[in-house]
């Protein structure tokens, strides 16, 4: 519920001789830090008393295919499962309606970040900008620092603007994606209010040992290269495996470029004269590495190391560049004690952003680290009932150029309790969680929350959650050296969801209202000179949503074809009665998915398509971005190549050629082709 807000880490006033465009909104967004650091290396340094040894992301790819083309035929033995302790959750938060990306279009977005597998395949908002630009994320009208990014565990968010620019992460290095929307502070913290997007990867042990690999190449239009590898090796006993993947992307994203908005008109108009889109290339390559070990106790230790690099240039603006270099790692442990079940994690996250520009001779750079230290212990109670204790700790700094000296450190602890009510076989379910949440600087909260869910039948279901949230300011909001306000307050409210499931023999459809009232919301406003974050009275955003599936088989035909819908209304309270019923700016009211497979033998055809209604560009919503609708569609083939199944295919993006902008200035692609092959 709160999108206007800057982005960028960095001081840019010199950017431009005047504060006010220089810290306007648009501008901070655009501007975030870049990298002048050569594109060329990426990563993997061994440290030794005598020397340092660096290894290039090609020579690391080159080296995988000499493995994977010496033990690819290795034989793999199959041995009797073996029980132990996962890191996964027993269930869901109770009442709460969470949505899992389908495995099988998850594999076709192997080549692509998951930026564009959430807009494509998600009622999810996207912000970016442009091609090769930054991305956020609002899940039913909230801001993007209002969503929490989880991957094994661990926040992904910038202690500094609260976001995660999900262009930064591949899908390739991702097993699992899922979103949770709806308020969940009382269960992942006060980074929550919109929801948290779950990401896993390595978390359970494979059930065949051995040498397993896969792959992702693929190439297209506007200069588009792209290749994946990853080997996995699981020990005879099955009790370890490890697994490391590779990533490189590149692309000039030259594309042409055929109308221009008109913000007076609200509408675009075509060039008498085309040009080719410039300043749009772009670089990502990264590792990504993983070991699990399962001891003959029944513990089980998980540990994930990733880096990820990228280059871009920046759209509109002469020879100006951006380095995103992000480090994520984490160790996990969870061991079963009787009717204890004990899990414990600590992870670090490092966000490394530096910009340029040569013509305007700038140079400006930020640091932020995170560390983030969690345990949980449950303990059933009978069959019907479990109660959890969760303890965590969060230590948060940031060294930005835009804070003008000061370099902001917090502490953030909390401790959760949950007691839940979920029989093996008895229709109704419920879960209380209580967290009390502390800050050195805004004190201690509490934050309940209650979900219930009821199956009348074995046709319908409802649930239903409801609790409180709690939003600390981040760093930018407190500390920006022209337009922070140190005297910010924590954003607070109420919110909750009411939803029914029907379901049938071959899909089910589940209709799901939901509300949130907001107090004291932090809004990024523009003053005489620059924009200012303050506390409004307050914001507020409902609306509803529907999901369906259904799925046939007939003979060697399997047809599969999903459809997702949410409409929100999101607004905020300034005081001015003409301004409380207008909708908060770049919040779609309505986005549309449909997806469609059809599959014969070793044929499928898959389409997919969304629409997305006007998005506001101002505040009085005079001005906007025109509605717009993109169609998706491949067709591929399973071929045997090297004793390994592939999948070879053939691919159109927006087949419609539609023309549309994610941000005023950023004109997105045309039609637009890939060819490639991906092994599973």
């Amino acid at each position: 519920m709160r999108p206007n807000k800057p982005l960028d880490n960095t001081g840019k006033a010199a950017e431009s001789t005047s504060q006010k465009t220089c810290l306007s909104e648009e501008c901070v967004n655009r501007f975030r830090d870049k990298s002048a650091a050569s594109p060329q290396l990426l990563g993997l340094v061994f440290l030794s008393p005598a020397s340092t040894i660096t290894i290039t992301l090609r020579q690391l790819l080159f080296l995988c295919c000499i493995i994977w083309v010496h033990w690819g035929t290795a034989q793999v033995r199959q041995l009797p499962e073996v029980v132990s302790t996962s890191f996964r959750n027993k269930t869901a938060a109770v009442g709460k309606k969470t949505s899992t990306i389908d495995s099988a279009w998850t594999r076709l977005y192997q080549g692509r970040n998951l930026a564009e597998l959430l807009n494509d395949m998600s009622t999810a908002s996207i912000r970016s900008y442009g091609i090769n630009g930054s991305a956020s994320i609002s899940l039913r009208g909230t801001g993007a620092d209002q969503t929490a990014v989880l991957w094994n565990g661990i926040p992904l968010q910038s202690p500094s603007h609260g976001q995660f620019d999900f262009s930064n992460l591949p899908v390739f290095f991702l097993d699992h994606i899922a979103i949770q929307a709806g308020p969940s502070t009382a269960d992942q913290g006060s980074q929550s209010l919109g929801g948290a997007i779950i990401l896993k990867t390595g978390d359970q042990l494979p059930s065949t040992s051995g040498l397993t690999a896969k792959a992702s190449l693929q190439t297209g239009s506007w200069k588009q290269q792209q290749l994946g590898l990853g080997l996995r090796y699981t020990g005879k006993s099955l009790r370890w495996s490890h697994q490391l993947r590779v990533y490189l992307q590149k692309a000039a994203n030259d594309y042409p470029i055929t109308r221009f908005l008109i913000a007076s008109e609200n509408n675009y108009f075509k060039l008498k004269t085309p040009y080719r889109q410039s300043n749009a290339d772009f670089l990502q390559e990264g590792f990504m590495t993983s070991s699990q070990y399962l001891g003959k106790n029944g513990g089980q230790w998980l540990s994930t190391l990733a880096a990820v690099k990228t280059r871009r240039s920046l759209v509109n603006i002469s020879q100006a560049a951006q380095a995103d270099d992000n480090l994520y790692a984490s160790t996990q442990f969870a061991k079963s004690i009787g009717a204890y079940q004990l899990k414990g994690a600590v992870g670090f996250t490092r966000e490394q952003l530096l910009y340029t520009n040569v013509a305007a001779n700038i140079r400006s750079q930020s640091l932020s680290n995170q560390w983030w230290l969690h345990a949980s212990a449950d303990r059933s109670i009978h069959t019907h009932w479990n109660i959890q204790l969760q303890p965590q700790l969060q230590y948060l700094s940031s060294r930005i150029d835009g804070y003008g000296g000061v370099q902001p450190r917090q502490w953030r602890s909390s401790l959760a309790s949950s007691l839940r009510y979920i029989p093996a076989s008895g229709p109704f379910s419920a879960e209380g969680t209580l967290r009390v949440q502390s800050t050195p600087l805004f004190g201690t909260q509490l934050l309940p929350s209650f979900g219930a869910s009821w199956k009348i039948n074995p046709r319908y279901q409802i649930k239903t959650q409801v609790g409180r949230i709690y939003h600390i300011p981040d760093f930018n909001d407190l500390y920006w050296a022209v337009g922070g306000n140190p005297n910010l307050t924590p954003e607070q409210g109420t919110g909750g969801e009411w939803g029914i499931v029907r379901s049938f023999d071959r899909g089910a459809i589940e209709i799901t209202a939901f509300a949130n009232r907001l107090k004291q919301a932090i809004m990024w406003l523009p003053g005489p000179l620059f924009w200012s974050p303050v506390n409004l009275p307050g914001t507020s955003s409902e609306g509803i949503e529907w999901q369906s599936n259904y799925r046939w088989n007939w003979q060697q035909w399997q047809w599969t074809a999903a459809f997702d819908y949410t409409h929100t209304r999101s607004r905020g309270y300034t005081g001015d009665r003409e301004m409380a019923e207008k909708q908060l700016i770049y919040v779609p009211r309505d986005k549309a998915v449909g997806k469609l497979t059809l599959a014969y033998r070793q044929w499928a055809l898959n389409l997919s398509s969304q629409y997305q209604s006007r998005r506001f560009t101002s505040t009085t919503n005079q001005t906007w971005l025109p509605a717009f609708a993109t169609a998706n569609a491949r067709i591929s083939r399973d071929l045997k190549l090297i004793k390994q199944h592939w999948l070879l295919f053939v691919e159109v993006q927006n087949a419609s050629n539609a023309f549309y902008m994610s941000q005023p200035g950023f004109t997105m692609p045309g039609r637009t082709f890939l060819i490639g092959l991906h092994l599973n």
